[in-house]
């Protein structure tokens, strides 16, 4: 995680033009200095708040973004402090980059952000908290829940261990589709778990999701997603549980006729329209 702390916001390191200095200021062991210290652009100097808590972890991604707490303003505005104290023992130290005059003649500045960056992505999307965030997406409505799963899109590509078995769970686990909003938001998981449409767990997921969903009207676009996705899949991946689908559930002889050319591999450039 990063920080908001921007020393050109202060006017003590304004007369500092020795390196030496600046490090001692930057090692003290108060809020400011803590990579979890997030104050929003327009904030007070020193004031902010403590993201590792369990209230921001859904919003990081934003905040540390826009500047802002956008979303989270109340939780913000409740909890922010004075960040010039003394820190707690969960304190980590901003990791700041130093250069004199012939250091910035001679290194490559966008190198080092990138490398900095990617480790520091890295080490959050590692131990994203995945269920703090799968509870805000069962209480999220259609526009606050892409934010959500980009976040944990990120915690799998960035090698969280559990993410994307942890997304499955929830997914599996829901119940059949009656409200419109409702597929708006399965359409935004399924958009996620694309990347892995070959993962033998992500395809038995999609069936069960045909399976437990009636074809209507309501589950229109859910439908069409679906069978969009799996025309990236090998036929022999997916023959088997649409037939097993197909023996245990009715549909009409459209719908029937769709899932039979992906069992049988009859391929078909245009996407799927299921009405």
């Amino acid at each position: 995680m990063g920080s908001n702390f921007n020393i050109d916001d202060y006017e003590e390191y304004e007369e500092i033009t020795d390196i030496e200095e600046l490090k001692a200021l930057h090692a003290r062991r108060i809020c400011v200095n803590c990579s979890n210290f997030f104050q929003e652009c327009n904030d007070e100097p020193n004031f902010g708040v403590c993201i590792d808590e369990d209230v921001f972890e859904p919003f990081i991604d934003d905040m540390m973004t826009n500047g802002e707490a956008g979303e989270c303003q109340e939780e913000y505005s409740a909890r922010r402090y004075d960040g010039d104290r003394d820190a707690c023992e969960k304190f980590t130290a901003c990791e700041y980059v130093y250069l004199d005059d012939d250091d910035e003649e001679d290194q490559d500045d966008s190198e080092i952000d990138t490398e900095l960056l990617h480790a520091r992505f890295t080490e959050q999307y590692q131990n994203l908290n995945i269920p703090i965030y799968l509870d805000a997406l069962s209480k999220s409505n259609e526009d606050s829940c892409a934010g959500i799963l980009n976040q944990i899109s990120l915690a799998i590509s960035y090698g969280h261990e559990s993410a994307l078995d942890l997304l499955l769970d929830y997914y599996n686990n829901l119940g059949p589709v009656t409200e419109l909003e409702e597929t708006h938001k399965r359409i935004n998981i399924i958009e996620i778990l694309q990347r892995w449409v070959d993962d033998k767990r992500v395809i038995d997921a999609l069936v069960n999701e045909l399976h437990r969903s009636e074809s209507n009207n309501i589950t229109r676009r859910l439908y069409t997603c679906i069978l969009n996705q799996f025309k990236y899949c090998e036929t022999e991946q997916v023959s088997e549980p649409l037939s097993d689908l197909l023996s245990k559930k009715q549909y009409s002889n459209r719908m029937k006729k769709k899932i039979k050319d992906i069992i049988n591999g009859i391929e078909d450039d245009r996407p799927f329209s299921i009405f």
